[in-house]
């Protein structure tokens, strides 16, 4: 049995016909539908439907403002006014009188629009860069779920291949057993050997029945990383041919950390621009148009219009140096994002070296593993067989069933080490979400 040929090492190659298709989820599906319905993924979708809503909103803020107001005032007490005595023929005297009447009914319309606001030139800029700050996280979100998915995917694999392995291995342990009991009864083998052999057998039985369960519980992890409906039935395709591939060449520069570093720094930039527009004057333009009547009987309402057009000029003089200190710290926190795109930039070098030399490596003991382990099949084929002729002990017989299931464990992990490497290449490159392509 050729056991490279059982498991799939490249699935991100693997495409499926529509009759693969109903039969089982290759890692492209489980990839694909895990950037479709994470929930990660869809929080991160909903951000960036929000920050084309925050640039809409900002962008709205320069348009005219139109607002309309209209009042009922009763003046319960008219204001009084001290009137010299003079004008009334009472010199060196001062008369209070009332002033106004008892009703005022203004309506009026006024429309404000911006000239010229450099703050809000630089509001347009961050909401823009805002947009972008979004869409690098939700790139970094999506890479960080297809790795998951795809890892979570590959260890379910191991694990559904290592249970059927497990299950070819009882089927082995009771066609000795078989054999053993029936020698038994014909008084030919000793009663401690059909035990040796029972305990082998309950032994082999819990492993089949751990690695169920571990298998089960790896694909409820999958489902989760999908997005699945935990109570479906989630089915993995059969694993194609390993196809051997040279690792990926160096395309550290993709990966979704550096975007949204670089989309960090310039929102960063941005705000130390938008407080020191604060230091410049803002120009408006203001016009209004309104109705309004004075009156102290309701019988007799006489209407008046009023309208007024006019510049606004605000120019800021001194805020204690806030905005200067605001701009000092901005300014430290923008220098901490450089240096985290330094050191950015040299740890996805050295992770990319070291996923390539991991990669290599495990690609040479996946093939020294895989020849290991049809060694130990073979030795304990033969073993099996002298075993039934009573040409082999049944010590002989158990030892070589423990080097088989040694051999198939060191094979499967290797395995999966392969397959983690190549992903942690793919992932330092930023290619992950081509798996789901």
């Amino acid at each position: 049995m050729n056991y490279r040929t059982s498991l799939a090492a490249l699935l991100l190659l693997a495409g499926l016909s529509p009759a693969q298709a109903q039969t089982g989820v290759s890692l492209r599906d489980a990839v694909r539908h895990a950037l479709q319905d994470n929930t990660d993924v869809k929080k991160q979708n909903l951000a960036i439907l929000q920050s084309r809503q925050r640039l809409q909103e900002v962008n709205g803020q320069g348009l005219p403002q139109i607002s309309g107001t209209g009042q009922l005032v009763d003046n319960l007490l008219l204001p009084q006014t001290m009137l010299p005595g003079d004008i009334l023929g009472q010199p060196g005297t001062t008369i209070p009188m009332k002033m106004g009447v008892q009703y005022n009914i203004p309506f009026a319309v006024r429309a404000d629009q911006m000239l010229y606001n450099q703050a809000w030139i630089v509001a347009r800029q961050q909401a823009k860069a805002g947009g972008e700050l979004a869409d690098a996280q939700a790139g970094k979100t999506r890479q960080d779920v297809a790795y998951n998915t795809a890892t979570a995917y590959y260890q379910a694999l191991i694990l559904r291949e290592q249970a059927d392995l497990v299950r070819a291995n009882l089927h082995q342990v009771e066609q000795s057993l078989s054999a053993v009991r029936s020698q038994y009864e014909n008084q030919m083998a000793r009663k401690i050997d059909l035990d040796q052999l029972q305990v082998t057998y309950a032994n082999t039985s819990t492993d089949l029945q751990n690695t169920q369960v571990q298998f089960a519980y790896a694909l409820d992890n999958l489902k989760l990383l999908m997005g699945y409906p935990i109570g479906d039935t989630l089915v993995l395709s059969e694993p194609i041919d390993e196809v051997a591939l040279p690792a990926p060449a160096n395309t550290v520069a993709n990966n979704p950390k550096v975007a949204l570093l670089d989309a960090q720094e310039l929102a960063k930039v941005l705000e130390i621009k938008s407080i020191k527009a604060k230091y410049l004057p803002s120009l408006a333009a203001f016009g209004s148009y309104g109705y309004q009547s004075q009156f102290s009987d309701w019988d007799n309402m006489p209407w008046s219009s009023n309208a007024a057009i006019g510049l606004q000029l605000s120019v800021p003089l001194f805020d204690g140096l806030q905005k200067h200190r605001q701009v000092k710290q901005r300014s430290l926190e923008l220098d901490a994002i450089r240096l985290d795109r330094t050191l950015l930039d040299n740890s996805l070098n050295v992770e990319y070296r070291n996923a390539v030399q991991r990669y290599t490596q495990n690609q040479r003991t996946v093939a020294n593993q895989e020849a290991n382990l049809e060694l130990a099949n073979s030795v304990y084929a033969a073993v099996q067989n002298n075993f039934r002729n009573g040409l082999a002990s049944l010590t002989d017989l158990i030892t070589s069933d423990t080097a088989q299931k040694e051999a198939r464990s060191q094979y499967l992990t290797a395995l999966l080490q392969a397959r983690i490497a190549l992903l942690d290449i793919l992932y330092v490159n930023g290619g992950m979400e081509e798996l789901g392509n």
